[in-house]
């Protein structure tokens, strides 16, 4: 549970000595270098995870950007221009995407919210896509629930019930939202709801 992006902060407070695995960022996009003609993507780091203790913690994708509080992919790749155009310029952005995304995870709610995984002395560091630890963590706790009641009990009962409440709460909606996204290519967003008047 340790490396699903939207328990994280919960698993973080429920243990308080490991170290944050993924670091929020806002802004993020691809830019393109007219000059160098390279595109690259980048993001805001929240300031709070903007020091030079969290910057060595960045993973090998990432380097930080001559911005304040701004990282970038490490890799880049040369395409024509801005407007991507060509079937070449596609596949280079989509092989920078495919190479970055292991160390890019994104969180299903009303706005965007994209995550750097940082590198992490402690608990291990998953080299697995989200969906795919959802998936087993439902899995494994459908057999807890099945053939091990009483482990059920001792942990809804335990230190970190919260933590396991969190993850049956969150892990539908970002499931479906997941798998959504990897079969259509879209992004989709939670509609904002407003107050009737």
């Amino acid at each position: 549970m340790f490396n699903l992006p939207y328990i994280h902060r919960t698993y973080c407070l429920t243990y308080p000595r490991q170290p944050e695995l993924f670091f929020p960022l806002s802004d993020c996009c691809y830019v393109f270098d007219t000059h160098s003609k390279e595109a690259y993507l980048r993001g805001k780091l929240s300031s709070e995870f903007s020091e030079k203790r969290h910057l060595k913690r960045l993973p090998a994708t990432f380097v930080p950007d001559t911005a304040d509080n701004y990282i970038r992919s490490a890799a880049s790749v040369i395409i024509a221009s801005s407007v991507i155009s060509t079937p070449e310029d596609m596949r280079s952005i989509t092989g920078l995407n495919q190479h970055i995304r292991k160390d890019l995870n994104y969180i299903n709610a009303a706005e965007t919210l994209w995550y750097a995984k940082a590198t992490v002395s402690g608990s291990q560091r998953l080299r697995r896509s989200p969906l795919t630890m959802t998936l087993a963590a439902m899995h494994r706790l459908s057999e807890i629930c099945r053939y091990r009641p009483l482990q059920l009990q001792k942990f809804l009962t335990g230190h970190g019930n919260w933590l396991l409440n969190e993850f049956v709460t969150m892990a539908p909606q970002q499931f479906i939202d997941g798998i959504a996204a990897e079969l259509t290519g879209h992004q989709f967003m939670l509609p904002n709801v407003r107050p009737a008047s």
